[in-house]
């Protein structure tokens, strides 16, 4: 829990009769740090600072705890991002006792005015699957009032050393550490070759990326292996303390984004290479002959977005978090459009009738009506662009040429050793 100081804020003259107290948002260099804290927030006096039996006096809920205590990282909600320390309370491994534990501290109002955060995070584990989800669960208050809440849900691949998935995962990361370091050799030997040549060329330039990103994913693959080890060695050590597996996850998503764009610049490279396929450059004449049409459908496509982002704004703003603005109305519908049907249900759980209405309306504008046009509009260019034998002929002459090119020699080889 994050608590903030008190008069964070300053009162004006005309309200100073009606408001004793105020508390702005939340900000880091305002959050209430005091070590110990008495049951319902009393101060210590200088008097019982030095007292020996401080620890029962002031149990764990009342103690501040830093973020190097808690092995904790700033944590990102909705609204701010809070620091990783705070006040913990810790609620067990079944519900009676962490019922228990809540309405203990309910009673000293340990939750209060001042509370600008409540962070809820627990551990589970399916041992059939091998798979540990760590759930976070914000509640963030605003100084006028206003609760919010928002869950964040992340899994991690737990493996069994004995197990033979496990030996086949090493493998595969074995086999892919090889193949970065056959390529590192690879572009060291070009680069020697062609010295300063070889910076000149696009290419190689995202070549240098693709082996530097791919090489940080293994990096960043370690590292999260070594933190993995680190939180389950402390949860076994004693499974009764606050252990966090924050830094696991910070190099578990670090290390998705390194290979995520490695993957990106090979799928570049891959369609690089087939650009010369005959029925490739067919369909990038067709896109070029339908350019006005393709923006003519663009322009329908972005008004009719518009109209819905606009629907679902004034119908849902105030209650639908993900469609609370603009910018997040526009990433649902690229969601909804996409499959992702769990705004569905948040609008249908607010008002069914319109929620249906949006719905229907945006999957049949969008699956009947954009679809079939853009679809119509490819269909119609790509005959006249068939019908143009001088594109066509070009189109796959240039694949005869690279098939020559490629097997001509042995092709011809293999017809002089037959004919002898």
């Amino acid at each position: 829990m994050f608590l903030f100081q008190l008069d964070s804020c300053r009162v004006v003259k005309e309200f100073a009769t009606i408001i004793e107290k105020c508390f702005d948002f939340y900000s880091m260099s305002e959050e209430d740090t005091t070590p110990l804290y008495l049951p319902h927030w009393i101060h210590l006096s200088d008097a019982q600072q030095g007292w020996a039996n401080l620890s029962q006096l002031c149990p764990r809920p009342w103690r501040y705890s830093s973020p190097e205590e808690l092995n904790n990282l700033p944590l990102w909600a909705q609204h701010h991002i809070y620091d990783g320390g705070g006040y913990v309370l810790d609620l067990g491994y079944d519900k009676p006792t962490a019922i228990r534990m809540m309405e203990g501290v309910k009673d000293k109002d340990w939750i209060d005015r001042r509370t600008r955060a409540v962070l809820l995070e627990f551990q589970v584990l399916n041992l059939n699957t091998n798979l540990m989800s760590i759930v976070t669960y914000h509640y963030e208050v605003l100084p006028f009032g206003f609760g919010l809440t928002y869950e964040k849900i992340d899994t991690i691949k737990m493996f069994n050393f004995q197990n033979l998935s496990y030996s086949f995962y090493l493998t595969c990361q074995l086999l892919f550490m090889l193949i970065v370091l056959v390529y590192v050799t690879i572009l060291l030997f070009r680069l020697c070759r062609k010295r300063y040549a070889f910076f000149r060329r696009i290419w190689n330039w995202i070549d240098i990326v693709q082996i530097t990103s791919a090489s940080l994913a293994i990096v960043f693959y370690i590292i999260k292996v070594k933190f993995m080890h680190d939180s389950i060695q402390a949860l076994r050590k004693n499974p009764f303390v606050t252990v966090s597996f924050q830094f696991a996850i910070f190099w578990t998503e670090v290390e998705n984004a390194a290979l995520s764009l490695a993957l990106f610049l090979a799928t570049l490279k891959i369609l690089h290479f087939i650009r010369l396929n005959p029925h490739v450059q067919i369909l990038a004449w067709t896109i070029i002959t339908a350019g006005k049409d393709i923006l003519s459908f663009c322009a329908l496509f972005g008004i009719l977005f518009v109209a819905h982002a606009h629907f679902a704004l004034l119908a849902f703003c105030s209650s639908v978090f993900s469609f609370s603005s603009f910018p997040r109305a526009f990433a649902s519908e690229f969601e909804l459009s996409l499959g992702n049907t769990i705004h569905v249900v948040e609008i249908n759980d607010v008002n069914r009738v319109l929620g249906s209405l949006f719905t229907a309306s945006f999957m049949l504008t969008l699956a009947v009506l954009l679809v079939n046009i853009f679809v119509s509009i490819l269909d119609i260019n790509l005959h006249d662009v068939k019908d143009d034998e001088e594109k066509v002929q070009e189109a796959f002459g240039m694949g005869k040429f690279i098939a020559t090119f490629l097997f001509g020699f042995n092709r011809k080889t293999s017809a002089e050793n037959t004919q002898k």
